[in-house]
């Protein structure tokens, strides 16, 4: 799989705590990134290298919606494509 380029991203949402990013990109891959915490002492505006978790397959197309949920088994991801297939998930 190729790496993720931001010009490629084209849907996102954070996971309910806020820690984790979800990306969908135009090959319709979704790519779970967990974003760092700032140091302390750095800028409001520091960047933040993520870390990429996993990656999921499934979409034939560009991913234009991600969505999250908290449900007691953890998060569902729902994902949907351009072709309208929707592919839900848990994390």
């Amino acid at each position: 799989l190729a790496p993720l380029d931001v010009t490629d991203v084209t849907s996102a949402a954070f996971t309910p705590d806020g820690g984790r990013l979800l990306v969908g990109v135009e090959s319709g891959r979704v790519e779970l990134l967990e974003l760092g915490e700032r140091q302390r002492g750095e800028a409001a505006d520091a960047t933040v290298t993520p870390r990429k978790l996993l990656t999921f397959i499934g979409h034939n197309d560009r991913v234009v919606r991600i969505d999250t949920q908290p449900t007691p088994e953890g998060v569902a991801v729902v994902s949907g494509d351009a072709s309208g297939r929707v592919i839900v998930r848990r994390i």
